[in-house]
């Protein structure tokens, strides 16, 4: 068993008989003919590579032709070449023809049954693995975090009776290839990049009920990596889910309310360095479904927090994330972050802190009361004034009487010298 890393590979894929390609995004591709220059006006790079058994080309998902979906094929002798496909995670069949399908695209190809198998049916999880690819009798696949939680899942290996490891820590795309006995296996594990595996069916057997680390050699491309692709955020699901307890009122199915939740879970971590992904580099078009941690390095790591209405917490599959390749970490919009203590200065009310409806009762009752006691005082007020007599003045001599109004409709009669007809 030899196992290979591409540190900074994001997607990758072999055969057992030694053909390769790795993606570096944002550079080139690396293959075992050498050095391939990304496709045109794709300056990212392409995903889910697949090797043709053919041995003479390999294809990928478009990153940044997403309307309509555009799939590249690289062809010895021809280049590059671009169709329209309905996902993007294609298989080749034996002969080399491209295979995808609705909705979710293809795991691998059955060499048993000369059928392609959809992912749908490989999300499981099913022996305690996700994602999982099929070896004869045996199931390779991501350790179901629930199953396997110690190390992240791993990649473990079901031999119909016991769970076999692999490897150990986040690993994803888990792709394999089979030539007779020999079995070439790739995947993309946090924190070092791709993987490839090159093995037999009898060593997969063999491998230890217990974790095991694989030896390691020399990759035959060594790619430069200046920053260490480390994970730096720890694990915070129980926030997660405490915040989605405090906020029943915010409806965690539809991305227009969905958001909201992110930004109180961003103020309950204490803002910066945890904040949002956004799609444009001013900040604007926030996505709804993750939240962003900002590395000192200045590039960030996105989190799933929410699936199904529910917590969650899945890191990133490729690593950190370097501004502008997959949009920007960007502030979350400012809430009210209440510690307990409302004389702490260090409390940010950018949101009203809205009364609840217990409390806006309470505040009518008292309104109500204040109003009976002023009309009370005012009818007493009112009594007085019209028990009043004021005599007219002495020097003038009284020729009729007028009403004046004085609120509430009553009146006062006042002496007025006016010489009537």
């Amino acid at each position: 068993m030899i196992r290979t890393p591409y540190p900074g590979a994001w997607s990758l894929d072999a055969l057992p008989t030694g053909q390769w390609v790795a993606l570096y995004p944002g550079s080139h591709l690396q293959t075992h003919w050498g050095r391939v220059a990304l496709p045109p006006d794709e300056p990212f790079g392409v995903l889910f590579l697949q090797f043709s058994p053919t041995k003479d080309r390999f294809a990928g998902l478009a990153h940044s032709a997403r309307t309509p979906l555009t799939l590249w094929e690289y062809v010895v002798g021809i280049g590059w070449r671009s169709s329209r496909t309905a996902v993007g995670h294609v298989v080749y069949d034996p002969h080399g023809n491209l295979l995808d399908t609705l909705p979710a695209g293809y795991q691998f190809f059955n060499e048993a049954t000369q059928q392609p198998v959809s992912r749908i049916e490989t999300y499981g999880p099913r022996h305690g693995l996700s994602e999982w690819v099929a070896v004869g009798d045996l199931l390779i696949g991501q350790g179901h975090d629930s199953a396997f939680p110690a190390d992240n899942g791993g990649v473990r290996v079901w031999d119909g009776s016991v769970h076999r490891t692999l490897d150990v820590g986040r690993c994803t795309d888990i792709s394999r290839h089979l030539d007779g006995e020999a079995v070439a296996l790739s995947y993309v594990r946090a924190g070092e990049g791709g993987i490839v595996v090159q093995t037999t069916r009898a060593e997969l057997r063999a491998l230890p009920p217990v974790p095991q680390r694989p030896i390691i050699i020399t990759p035959p491309v060594k790619e430069p990596d200046p920053m260490p692709d480390a994970l730096l955020a720890p694990n915070e699901k129980a926030t997660v889910e405490r915040v989605i307890r405090e906020h029943p009122e915010i409806d965690l199915t539809t991305d227009a309310t969905r958001e909201r939740i992110l930004d109180h879970i961003v103020a309950a971590l204490g803002g910066k360095p945890w904040g949002r992904k956004a799609e444009k580099k001013n900040g604007d078009d926030l996505n709804t479904d993750v939240i962003a941690f900002l590395r000192p390095d200045n590039r960030f790591e996105m989190y799933d927090v929410i699936a199904n209405g529910e917590a969650f917490w899945k890191g990133p599959r490729f690593g950190p994330t370097v501004q502008g390749t997959n949009g920007w970490w960007a502030p979350a919009r400012p809430v009210m972050v209440d510690d307990g203590d409302p004389d702490d200065p260090d409390v940010i009310e950018i949101e009203p802190d809205l009364p609840t409806l217990a409390e806006l009762t309470v505040a009518v009752a008292l309104l109500a009361t204040k109003v009976a006691t002023l009309e009370a005082q005012h009818a007493q007020l009112l009594a007085a004034l019209e028990a009043r007599t004021i005599p007219p003045p002495p020097a003038y001599r009284v020729k009729g009487q007028t009403s004046r109004a004085f609120g509430h409709s009553h009146t006062i009669d006042l002496p007025v010298d006016i010489e009537l007809p």
